[in-house]
C-alpha cells in the first residue's frame, strides 16, 4: 500500500478474522481506493480435519 499497491487479497485461513481486522484498520476511511478479494473459508474441527465453505451462506 505505501508503494502504490491497491490490490488487497484476503481469506480467513490467515487466522480467523485476523487479516480480516488488519485490513479493515489500514484501509478504514480509503475504502474506495482499493480492490478488495477475498476467497471462500475454510473451517477446522477439534481433530484438525478442515472442511470448505463454497457458498454464499459462509459469509
Amino acid at each position: 500500500m505505501e508503494l502504490g499497491g491497491n490490490f488487497l487479497d484476503t481469506a480467513d485461513v490467515y487466522e480467523p478474522f485476523t487479516n480480516e481486522r488488519l485490513t479493515t484498520k489500514a484501509i478504514e476511511g480509503k475504502r474506495n481506493h482499493y480492490i478488495l478479494a477475498t476467497k471462500f473459508g475454510c473451517k477446522t474441527d477439534d481433530n484438525e480435519q478442515v472442511t470448505w465453505k463454497i457458498n454464499i451462506s459462509y459469509w
